[in-house]
């Protein structure tokens, strides 16, 4: 099971920017910081698709279903 990461901020001109990703990623965890995000939720998943099911619910959004 790996531990997925939601990060937000607004950007110097007012625009909001969000990344979604898995904890183990350095690359996009140093990313997000480049663009001043900050980590706002944290959830454990088994699959990718689980990750997406827990976003959507944490944000109120309609239920995630996979594209096939």
């Amino acid at each position: 099971m790996a531990k997925w990461e939601f990060w937000s901020g607004t950007a110097d001109h007012g625009t909001v920017s969000d990344a979604y990703f898995q904890a183990e990623n350095d690359l996009a965890r140093q990313m997000a910081i480049g663009e001043g995000l900050k980590p706002v939720w944290s959830t454990p998943a088994k699959s990718h698709n689980d990750a997406r099911r827990a976003l959507h619910a944490h944000r109120g959004w309609e239920e995630y279903t996979p594209m096939m």
